[in-house]
């Protein structure tokens, strides 16, 4: 069936298997195609008995996914208890397999100034004792201050250039390193020592600290694969019932964060090595580049004037020739060649290697949203997954921003799913009209799989279930798509309605008229922003002139990377069997050489 499915939320594993069952039976017979299992931390639940890693969690994800095989419908698997990340029960949060960082302590040193002692340590998560994190030196690198900029820019003087001292630090035990340096009297200097740590991120409820895996490492992957192995895929009638039915291993929106909240600073030990191999060069001396970038530094809202041309860095510059002026255009290609690596090793270490792993061995697919919210380019990860996903609370219903991801489900030829629905201060307060102009909003850039945000049982929790149901997803955010609404009644009907709209939409291949190259490290949505109507107002996002669309020309945006999964075909004049794109539109001033040629070839 073509119809929709539902996001349910769900009170740990405290479900009973009666409720379970008729749970879902009134998903089916509401016309719901499938759901995704999404386990909230909820007081007055033990976490002991009924978290992440739990037999009772097992049992109900066994006992759900069983009835939904019978009645042909599909389930997705969380990537670990809640949804901001992969996580693993009883991680070692100081082992590679979890999340890591590069931690960096700042010491400013006047001219002729002797340093001689104890090394800073960098900062570690709030709460966690120092001596408790694990920490493998990096490398410690002085700079002459060329000037403080505007005053809250410090600028790296690169006549002189980077001094690495790694060589004078001496370790004396597993948290104090030591170093003996005079700075020159040609100015003062600021040092940057830089120590790979743990980020100890993790996510509740759960039998132990569940905590966020390594993405750009092998180790994060094979832990997860672990894990997986021994808790979902150790019971043989289990994975039976999996084999034989539609699931999917499903990563949400890329929550994962170092231990002072940024999301730059991502690191594993093989990201050093890996980065020489794709660039060329050493980024550990530049790595104080992107100190202080925090999570939201870059992101102020969509259709910024700056777009994709637009070069933004952070706290720390390299300067020009001069020694004192700012070089923004060297200090930004250097965190974009950052920004790239992430985003190339986050496929290769972690998306390509379990979409292989799932499918092999389990006829699992793999379904994620794009990695908005992160500085890494928000397209390519589409190419190391099975499905690729949006969402309504980060776009706003804005159908350009949509176009963003629109372009690797159409070069990629696979569904595109959204997250739909979910609306801050309106649960309880949408219409099914609503629903219909949500969701037409999101037709209309391709999306062809809608997955409600959410559904909620009437059972709950006795310590926080009160009328009309169990909540689930905090009480501010709609939807609630069960049997507590009065409009369920047509729900069945709806659902006929858009199962007729999705076939269609899902058939064939498409025929989009264009593609827009877009290529934006840290690219903006409309997260920060209440309420957004571009579409409203008939003003576009990205691409801003409206006359293609006026002129009833349909358009995606991609990565100049997707250039390389499409080849001319002289006999339809498009780029291949799965897209239309009679033509490219380069709408920035600057792209990588490579895409470049690649662009010229396909011209040629």
């Amino acid at each position: 069936s073509n119809a929709t499915e539902v996001r349910w939320w769900l009170p740990e594993g405290g479900h009973t298997d009666k409720t379970i069952i008729e749970e879902i039976n009134t998903m089916h017979e509401q016309g719901f195609t499938g759901f995704e299992l999404c386990m909230l931390d909820e007081a007055g639940v033990s976490a002991d008995v009924y978290g992440y890693g739990s037999e009772s969690w097992q049992h109900d994800a066994k006992v759900a996914i069983t009835e939904a095989a019978k009645l042909g419908m599909r389930v997705g698997i969380t990537s670990g208890t809640h949804w901001t990340h992969a996580n693993i029960p009883g991680l070692d949060p100081n082992s590679e397999a979890a999340g890591q960082e590069i931690g960096i302590s700042v010491e400013n040193v006047k001219a002729g100034q002797k340093n001689q002692g104890t090394l800073i340590l960098p900062p570690v998560k709030r709460g966690i004792a120092t001596e408790d994190v694990k920490k493998t030196f990096v490398g410690t690198y002085a700079y002459r201050v060329g000037s403080n900029g505007n005053g809250q820019q410090t600028i790296l003087d690169t006549k002189v250039g980077a001094i690495n001292l790694t060589d004078q630090v001496k370790q004396v035990d597993d948290q104090t390193w030591t170093l003996d340096w005079t700075a020159p009297n040609d100015g003062d200097y600021v040092i940057y020592s830089m120590w790979q740590q743990g980020t100890w991120q993790s996510q509740e409820p759960a039998q132990e600290d569940s905590y966020a895996i390594n993405y750009y490492g092998s180790a994060g992957v094979e832990a997860l694969k672990e894990f997986l192995k021994n808790y979902y895929f150790s019971d043989s009638e289990l994975v039976e019932a999996i084999k034989n039915a539609d699931i999917q291993f499903f990563m949400d929106s890329l929550e994962i964060s170092t231990s002072q909240g940024q999301r730059s600073l991502y690191w594993s030990n093989e990201m050093r090595q890996e980065f020489i191999n794709k660039k060329g060069y050493d980024v550990v001396p530049y790595l104080p580049l992107l100190y202080g970038i925090s999570t939201g530094a870059n992101f102020t809202g969509a259709g910024k004037p700056d777009g994709v041309d637009g070069v933004r860095i952070g706290n720390v510059a390299l300067s020009g020739s001069d020694g004192a002026t700012i070089d923004e255009m060297t200090t930004w290609r250097i965190t974009n060649d950052v920004y790239d690596v992430q985003t190339q090793l986050i496929q290769e270490k972690m998306m390509e290697p379990l979409r292989k792993w799932l499918k092999e061995n389990y006829n699992i697919t793999l379904r994620s949203q794009m990695p908005y919210g992160t500085y890494m380019e928000t397209s390519e990860m589409g190419m190391a997954m099975d499905y690729v996903e949006t969402e309504t609370l980060n776009m706003k219903d804005q159908t350009d921003t949509y176009r963003l991801w629109s372009g690797a489900a159409h070069i990629m030829d696979m569904l595109y799913s959204s997250e739909t629905a979910c609306v801050t201060g309106l649960n309880y307060g949408l219409t099914e009209q609503d629903y219909i102009k949500i969701a037409n909003l999101e037709y209309a850039a391709g999306v062809n799989r809608v997955i409600w945000h959410g559904h909620a049982s009437s059972w709950g929790p006795e310590s926080n279930t009160s009328w009309p149901g169990y909540e689930g997803m905090g009480a501010g955010l709609s939807t609630r798509l069960d049997s507590r609404n009065p409009d369920a009644k047509d729900y069945s009907e709806m659902n006929d309605y858009y199962g007729r709209v999705q076939k269609l939409l899902r058939e064939g291949v498409s025929r989009t008229d264009l593609g827009i190259l877009h290529l934006n490290y840290g690219e903006n949505t409309e997260w920060p922003t209440q309420y957004a109507d571009w579409i409203g107002n008939h003003q576009g996002i990205y691409w801003t002139d409206m006359s293609l669309q006026n002129a009833g020309y349909t358009y995606d945006y991609f990565s100049p990377d997707y250039l390389n999964k499409m080849e001319y075909n002289a006999t339809t004049g498009t780029l291949g069997d799965t897209v239309g794109y009679q033509a490219i539109l380069v709408q920035q001033q600057r792209m990588p050489v490579d895409a470049a040629e690649r662009l010229l070839e396909l011209a040629k």
